[in-house]
């Protein structure tokens, strides 16, 4: 199926999709431009099917009507609870407030973090759990700028988030005016890294990252956390812990709470004590 897959986008097929019925047959469906005539992008798909020797496949080649997937996509959006008492919603699905919820909206852009990933799960667990009131945080890697949002509904004095992508600047802008309002001035996003800012300390830092991009702003993320402070690290799963509490241990930092969201770690790290 993958070999499949690919042979459609070498066609310029400008959307897959892949279902199995209960008996286990699976079906491609692959979306091409209008522009291109039928009865030659039958042709072409039929010498697919015969060089991936499946010539007795059954192929279907039809029309779609006009759908307006800017609404289609929305079907698959719900809100969604995380931790003890966050609520993390679309904006155009309103929910009823339960007094001591935090209510956080995101319009699911091109930038990560809509709540729904458990990596971004784990981490608003772990602000829930470390954060103390009064905090200056650092967010690496800020996405929609949904923890930065969470970090100032938990306590936070203020928030700096950083992210290389200026769509995910864009966005981040975006979702921390609507959340936050008059307090959105205790937040400040930039584009850069953690070695690129101007503060130089910090209270927690939070990184919901893959570990191979991570890895390399360790050391930076390392300078900017304050005395005392904590880093509170997802987006790696549980089979990775071993290898990056070394890499953090180089550093001097220990890693001293951890939990795991549907297989998906969170990891609080601190300065190594000194003997």
């Amino acid at each position: 199926m993958d070999e499949l897959s690919d042979a459609c986008h070498e066609l310029n097929s400008c959307g897959l999709q892949t279902e199995s019925d209960r008996h286990g047959v699976a079906t491609l469906m692959a979306y091409f431009s209008s522009d291109l005539p039928l009865a030659e992008l039958e042709t072409q798909l039929n010498s697919v099917l015969r060089s991936f020797d499946l010539a007795a496949t059954e192929l279907s080649v039809g029309s779609e009507g006009h759908r307006d997937w800017s609404l289609e996509w929305r079907k698959f959006y719900q809100p969604l609870r995380v931790g003890r008492h966050i609520v993390v919603h679309p904006p155009w699905i309103p929910v009823a407030r339960v007094e001591g919820e935090i209510h956080i909206a995101i319009e699911p852009a091109m930038a990560f973090g809509t709540g729904g990933h458990e990596s971004t799960q784990a981490a608003l667990m772990g602000l829930e759990n470390h954060l103390q009131p009064g905090d200056r945080g650092l967010d690496v890697g800020t996405g929609s700028g949904i923890l930065s949002i969470a970090a100032i509904h938990l306590g936070a004095d203020t928030m700096t988030a950083i992210d290389v992508d200026p769509v995910a600047v864009a966005n981040a802008r975006h979702n921390v005016r609507e959340n936050l309002g008059d307090e959105a001035q205790r937040v400040t996003v930039e584009r850069g890294g953690p070695g690129e800012i101007a503060a130089s300390a910090f209270d927690f830092i939070v990184a919901n990252m893959e570990r191979h991009i991570v890895r390399p702003l360790l050391a930076d993320i390392e300078r900017r956390l304050a005395t005392g402070g904590t880093v509170l690290f997802s987006g790696m799963l549980e089979f990775e812990r071993t290898e990056f509490e070394r890499e953090v241990a180089a550093l001097g930092l220990c890693c001293d709470t951890s939990w795991v969201c549907n297989g998906w770690l969170g990891l609080g790290v601190r300065r190594r004590a000194k003997k």
